[in-house]
């Protein structure tokens, strides 16, 4: 048994992954989603933090990667609200930095 209580917080998932997430639990013996959860939190944290010993680098290390993909979810989330219209606009000027880019850095490329 844990001295401490687990810290309850809720998480959002793609729909597949909860579901296969929700086999797995039924298929093994005592188990639950949270277990299931903190082991892959757990594995990830090993894998992303590998190299790092200093429990401040860690927590530092931590709140990059956890930051970064905060970022990344906001930016997936407004490019996923953008009418039809919007998308094609912010294609039609990356079209045209990406080209007037071209020109300033490579003038002589064909």
């Amino acid at each position: 048994m844990r001295k401490n209580p687990d810290k309850r917080f809720s998480v959002c998932i793609d729909p597949e992954v909860a579901k296969v997430l929700d086999e797995h639990v039924a298929h093994t013996p005592d188990t639950n989603r949270s277990q299931v959860v903190e082991q892959a939190v757990k594995v990830w944290l090993s894998e992303s933090l590998s190299g790092y010993t200093d429990k401040e680098l860690v927590l530092q290390a931590a709140m990059k990667l956890y930051e970064e993909q905060q970022e990344q979810e906001l930016y997936r989330a407004y490019y996923a609200e953008l009418s039809d219209k919007s998308r094609s606009e912010i294609a039609a000027w990356t079209e045209a930095s990406e080209d007037s880019a071209k020109s300033q850095w490579f003038p002589h490329s064909g």
